[in-house]
């Protein structure tokens, strides 16, 4: 508060206020152990100002409930009297934790055009910490590209903070409110205006003006988001002020540069071209991670000259520099324009993708694949993917398409994640062994940090020879609950010894519960070669899948000598997933044939009889067109090869019967609102939009007072209604809150929460800047024109010599003109007051804002006798 009075004191006695001085700045931090951090606070500063010599420490909120002074730990004079700040210190937070980190300096530039009384405005910035030892260690990103350009009015206006990620975290950007006390948003704060548009690109991070309309200063602010796995793991705010310039220079440009990708250990070589219409004398520069971050450093020589020049980026990107995100050049050109120095922009985004294993060999093995590979240049991978697939499908290595390709994706599936330390991999298919006469083929790729993969290999391909006989049908001949029948067949035994292995034979036949064969149990003995086909019997076949195989022996010399055995084979088994008029119909199989098709049967509905209904070259159909509430039964037929003449062309197998009924139990989507608040009469009216295609009959409104609190339905409308109204009754003490709206829809099915929408009490508290205590019972006492949703105020009035002369915390304030505490009468002139007003907010917290005005009072030599009357 005596900050503020010596403020009010020095406008009083001077015109100009030398004090004022932040322009822009930002808070970083580098984490040093599990709870402590290095913090780096940087402003940027007005050179001339007197307030440079007197900010050797700054006050920092540590979000934990401490606070400290941050020491300057350097001084950069930057041109166009631009001076940048570093601050430093390191401090240990209490454990794991969410922490708003702010730092509030008074001193705000005069004179910022969209920040009313922008001089009595402090100036923050703020960054968000979130200490989580599951999300692991962090840091943020360093803003690399100080926030020092100016624009031209009618120009477009770009300014990029070329941010880089020390972790490689996933970064967004967005515009966002300058702060002010307390590091809250700035009351009565508006953005720019622009021509078309203001806006920050969520991606490249561009802060775009397009274009400024008004000569002036402005400030602006920008938040940079970190993201690890999906997760919001902190955020960084830059505050930036702008200087609009009337100006006929115009924005030099740099010529557009394409992404680029890159092995590591390959070199990035490209030219960086820029030019200026007015052959002004320009300046190419370079900033980024790889320039200043990384081990191996980028090479680019900053280059002046006049109308156009050009320079080579160069960088030999380490295996060190593979990570999931891109790093970003930000390649600048300013101009020396005679009025004012304009700047332009461009980035490339360079990818850096490690290599993938070469050198793979193949070995056929019985019922597996062995798999040998030579190591990557790269040693700091952490695994290898093996995939496999039963056909060979060409590709060739798209540029920057890492991982297992889009168009790979339906054939190649992964089998095995190998360590690092191991370059080869025995096939056999998690135990059932893989399917013999089959071509196989794999591809393999590398992973790096944070599971950051490598482009895929190349194709090799083995084929597996057959087995004495394999397994042709699993097949379901009846569902029941306990008595179902399996239909199995198995073919001929064929190119076995039959001198090693002769005669009599004998097949056993095992079957196991589940898909994979384990925990075989001997169901049958069949002899002779001939007979190969078996149906088990009395088995739970509608709720239970079951596999089987069949072992070969001979006989022959009283003794008994297995000669084959082929891999399990499991039935189909579907599974049905009921929806609205429709049913999602899913086959599972383990077989040792390619199923390529299907076959779906649906139960009429005026008799028992099954009919063709669809078919379906996935393992998924879907039945649409149904009636809810109506019970459907399926069954599919499978179809499938053997990639081998000697074998079946085709094998047919059918599942159980499966039933359910659908209906629809699928919410619709939430309505998009909008709130708009009216303050003048009290109502908020609430609109909204419906998706068409949901057969929406009701749309629900809900509202809280606070924000800790639940929500409270307090409108019911039928969907033809497309707003709401909220009026609030003239005694409410607060109108904030928050709301949101849902629909309904025919089956009664109530939408998720789309996204809900909070809003303040209006600003109804406004003071007058004249009163007349002389008697005449007109504006004697000096009250508030308008006082609504005020819980109370702090409201301090002063001489202009900076003393207090009268004070209250009633928001009627109802002020006679006397002193406050000796009650004579005061000269008329002009007073100056500083008021904190503090009123509810969303979070049903009272909240306090600072209005600073001046009062001119006119007596006419008269005064009401006594101030308490």
């Amino acid at each position: 508060m005596k900050q503020i009075i010596g403020i009010i004191v020095f406008c009083i006695q001077t015109s100009v206020l030398f004090a004022t001085h932040n322009r822009a700045g930002e808070i970083t931090y580098k984490q040093l152990s599990a709870y402590t951090y290095e913090i780096t606070l940087v402003t940027y500063t007005y050179t001339p100002s007197y307030a440079n010599e007197t900010r050797d420490v700054l006050p920092i909120d540590w979000g934990d409930g401490t606070m400290s002074n941050i020491p300057r730990v350097q001084v950069q004079n930057l041109p166009d009297n631009y001076t940048k700040n570093t601050y430093r210190m390191t401090h240990t937070f209490p454990g794991p934790g969410n922490y708003r980190i702010i730092m509030e300096d008074p001193n705000r530039n005069q004179g910022v055009a969209n920040i009313f009384d922008s001089v009595n405005i402090p100036f923050s910035v703020s960054t968000t910490l979130r200490i989580d030892a599951i999300l692991g260690n962090n840091s943020t990103p360093i803003l690399l590209n100080p926030p020092v350009d100016k624009a031209a009015l009618g120009q477009r206006f770009v300014h990029n903070p070329a941010a880089y990620d020390p972790d490689g975290d996933s970064l967004s950007y967005a515009i966002t409110i300058c702060t002010g006390q307390n590091g809250d948003p700035i009351p009565n704060y508006t953005f720019p205006q622009a021509s078309k548009q203001l806006y920050v690109d969520s991606i490249s991070g561009d802060l775009i003006w397009d274009a400024p309309v008004a000569l002036g200063i402005y400030n602006v602010a920008m938040v940079v988001k970190e993201w690890r796995k999906g997760v919001l793991i902190g955020q960084v705010v830059r505050d930036i002020q702008i200087e609009v310039f009337q100006s006929n220079n115009t924005t030099p440009t740099i010529v557009a540069l394409p992404n680029v990708c890159v092995r590591a250990n390959d070199t990035v070589r490209f030219m960086v071209q820029a030019t200026d219409v007015d052959n002004n004398f320009i300046t190419l520069t370079a900033s980024g991670g790889p320039l200043d971050m990384v081990s191996s450093k980028a090479q680019f020589t900053t280059v002046s000259g006049i109308g156009a020049v050009q320079s080579e980026f160069v960088w030999i990107p380490s295996c060190n520099e593979i990570r999931e995100q891109p790093y970003t050049v930000l390649f600048k050109v300013t101009d020396a324009g005679n009025d004012v120095a304009l700047a332009g922009f461009q980035y490339v985004s360079i990818q850096v993708i490690g290599h993938a294993p070469v050198a793979i060999q193949t070995e056929s093995k019985p019922l597996a694949v062995q798999l040998d590979w030579s190591d990557t240049i790269c040693s700091n991978q952490l695994h290898y993917l093996v995939y496999r697939s039963s056909q060979s499908v060409p590709y060739s290595v798209s540029y920057c398409e890492t991982g297992l390709p889009t168009s790979l994706q339906n054939s190649y599936s992964l089998v095995q994640t190998i360590p690092a330390s191991q370059n080869n991999f025995y096939d056999v298919n998690n135990g059932i062994g893989l399917s013999p006469g089959f071509t196989y083929c794999y591809r393999i790729i590398s992973t790096y940090a944070d599971d950051v993969p490598s482009y895929i290999s190349n194709e090799v391909c083995v084929e597996l020879k057959p087995t004495v006989h394999v397994m042709t049908n699993v097949s379901v001949q009846k569902t029941d609950k306990t008595l179902g029948e399996m239909y199995i067949a198995w073919s001929l035994p064929r190119d076995f010894d039959s001198i090693l292995f002769p005669k009599p034979y004998m097949y056993k036949v095992y079957r196991s519960y589940g898909f994979v064969g384990a925990n075989k149990v001997q169901i049958a003995t069949i002899s002779g070669l001939y007979d190969t086909s078996y149906v088990d019997t009395g088995i739970p076949t509608q709720d239970s899948v079951f596999s089987y195989t069949v072992e070969l022996y001979s006989l022959a010399n009283a003794s008994t000598v297995l000669i084959g055995t082929p891999p399990a084979c499991s039935s189909p088994y579907i599974s049905l997933v009921p929806h609205n008029k429709k049913v999602s119909i899913r086959v599972q199989t383990q077989v040792g044939w390619q199923n390529d098709s299907m076959y779906v049967y649906r139960k009429q509905i005026d008799d028992n009889t099954f009919e063709l209904i669809g078919t379906s070259t996935t393992n998924q159909y879907i039945d649409t067109g149904l009636v809810n509430l109506q019970e459907y039964c399926y069954y599919v037929i499978t179809s499938g090869y053997f990639d081998n003449v000697n074998l079946p062309a085709r094998v047919y197998n059918s599942s159980q019967i499966a039933c359910c009924t659908p209906a629809d139990t699928v919410p619709p989507l939430a309505p998009v609102f909008k709130v708009v608040q009216y303050c003048d009469s009290l109502y908020r009216k609430l609109t909204w939009t419906i998706d068409s295609t949901d057969e929406i009959e009701k749309v629900c409104v809900y509202y809280k007072n606070c924000k800790n609190q639940s929500y409270e339905r307090i409108a019911t409308l039928s969907s033809q209604y497309k707003e709401f109204i909220h009026a609030f009754h003239d005694t409410v003490t607060q109108t904030a809150g928050c709301y949101y709206i849902t629909s309904i829809d025919s089956a009664g099915n109530e939408s998720q929460v789309w996204g809900d929408t909070c809003l303040y009490n209006c600003p109804n508290y406004v003071l007058p800047n004249i009163f007349t205590p002389n008697a005449d019972g007109q504006n004697d006492i000096y009250h508030p024109v308008v006082n609504r949703f005020v819980e109370y105020v702090d409201m301090k009035i002063y001489d202009s010599w900076g003393n207090l002369i009268f004070e209250t915390k009633d928001p009627k304030i109802l002020w006679k003109g006397f002193h406050g505490t000796t009650k004579k009468t005061l000269d008329d002139g002009v007073y100056y007051y500083v008021c904190d007003v503090y009123e509810y907010w969303s979070d049903c917290q009272v909240h306090p804002r600072t209005l600073v005005g001046f009062i001119h009072m006119f007596s006419d030599g008269k005064k009401i006798l006594q101030q308490n009357e």
